[in-house]
């Protein structure tokens, strides 16, 4: 059995470690160990001393080197309670990451949808923009196409412009029609247009297969006066039906000069004169676009060989001493299944001079362009008209239609640009 002192001193030496810290180095649990010895010897030599029997003692160190090994901590208890206190500040360090990843996701996706918002709000005002201006600008550009050159005085049947009157065969002053072609008036691709129909089979006028277009007419004479006009402008629309077979070409209006009204049929179809012309334009082969014109020969007289420039307009031009002059073929193509705006000035020469001039244009700009002509050997030559006239040909049966098929004529505008 125990005596007190032995017991006294075990419960020093128990109780001495356990008021230090957990987290000891390795130089202070050596120093606690040493102290742990130094009393268990004071145990021993007490014992010894007082009961004189030193074996009992002795069996029972190791109860108290087990209550000093449970009380000092080891270095694997130690770094056991460092690993604990690393991962629970490492799972908290990872649990703020997560909330402020999270946070930090949650406010990327609200700025992404905020500037996804306000992308699409501008988006749909920039295409209300466009709407609005493509609206608005509709009728400004069919006004340039039409009427590429600002005038004294004009009218026109292209409804939406000021002005307009509308599209009827009074309207047009019709003086002169082959009236066994039928061109009824009807509503074709959001336009009021003519409608002139090519049966196959169908060339030239009156031809067998009746078909085409031919008509004069003087229009708004009321708001206008050709008599005074010295340069004029005469646009208009046309729509060739989709796969529209052009072949080897075709006759399209224009406007007819001469020194009276009679006088001025006389330059078409082969026949000419120094005082009348005709310039109209015609579609060819793949749908290639000239002016078509018949002005004084120069193989008549040279005075006339100002007008041989006709003869050299590129990318292609071809003169005779027959029939008009084709120029500039295929400076621009006609299309098929949408609407051409097609315009036309002529400038009448003074006093016999080449001074006058002839220019095309498709949608407002201008695609041919020749000057320095003699229109005519007469001061007295005037305007007269539109010379409106569509046919296939040609002077055989080679050029006639292909198939069946339709030409619409809308929008028909005229302009006294320049007078005497």
């Amino acid at each position: 059995m125990f005596n007190a002192a032995t017991l006294v001193l075990a419960g020093l030496a128990a109780l001495a470690p356990l008021g230090a810290d957990a987290s000891l180095s390795h130089g202070s649990r050596r120093s606690s160990r040493h102290n742990a010895r130094a009393l268990n010897r004071r145990a021993d030599n007490a014992t010894a001393s007082t009961s004189g029997s030193a074996g009992k003692c002795r069996s029972h160190k190791p109860t108290t080197a087990i209550s000093l090994s449970s009380a000092v901590p080891t270095a694997s208890t130690s770094a056991t309670t460092e690993r604990a206190a690393a991962t629970t500040a490492a799972q908290r360090n990872a649990e703020s990451s997560k909330v402020a990843s999270s946070s930090t996701q949650k406010a990327s996706a609200s700025a992404a949808t905020s500037t996804k918002k306000a992308s699409a709000t501008s988006s749909s005002s920039a295409a209300a923009s466009s709407s609005t201006s493509s609206s608005s600008g509709s009728s400004g550009s069919l006004k340039a196409a039409l009427f590429p050159v600002s005038d004294t005085s004009s009218w026109t049947t292209a409804s939406g412009l000021e002005g307009a009157v509308k599209l009827t065969t009074d309207a047009l002053n019709i003086v002169s029609e082959i009236k066994s072609i039928n061109n009824p008036i009807s509503t074709h691709s959001g336009r009021t247009a003519l409608q002139a129909s090519f049966p196959k089979g169908n060339w030239g006028l009156n031809k067998g297969i009746s078909g085409g277009m031919s008509w004069y007419g003087q229009g708004q004479t009321s708001t206008q006066d050709w008599n005074n006009a010295k340069e004029m402008t005469f646009g208009y629309g046309l729509f060739f039906t989709e796969g529209f077979d052009w072949n080897k070409g075709g006759k399209l209006p224009g406007l007819y000069f001469g020194t009276s009204e009679d006088n001025a049929r006389g330059c078409s179809g082969g026949n000419r004169d120094t005082d009348c012309a005709s310039v109209r334009l015609m579609w060819r082969t793949d749908g290639k676009a000239e002016a078509y014109t018949y002005l004084p020969n120069p193989e008549v007289s040279s005075k006339f060989n100002a007008n041989k420039v006709l003869c050299n307009v590129a990318p292609e031009s071809d003169c005779n001493d027959t029939y008009g002059a084709s120029v500039g073929r295929g400076a621009f193509n006609f299309k098929s299944g949408a609407w051409n705006d097609v315009a036309m000035r002529v400038l009448l020469n003074t006093n016999g001079d080449a001074n006058g001039e002839i220019e095309v244009y498709l949608n407002g700009e201008s695609q041919i362009k020749v000057d320095g002509l003699i229109i005519s050997s007469s001061d007295a030559t005037r305007a007269q008209g539109i010379m409106a006239q569509s046919f296939f040909g040609g002077s055989d049966s080679s050029w006639a239609s292909p198939q069946d098929q339709d030409i619409y004529f809308s929008d028909f505008s005229v302009a006294i640009t320049k007078t005497f």
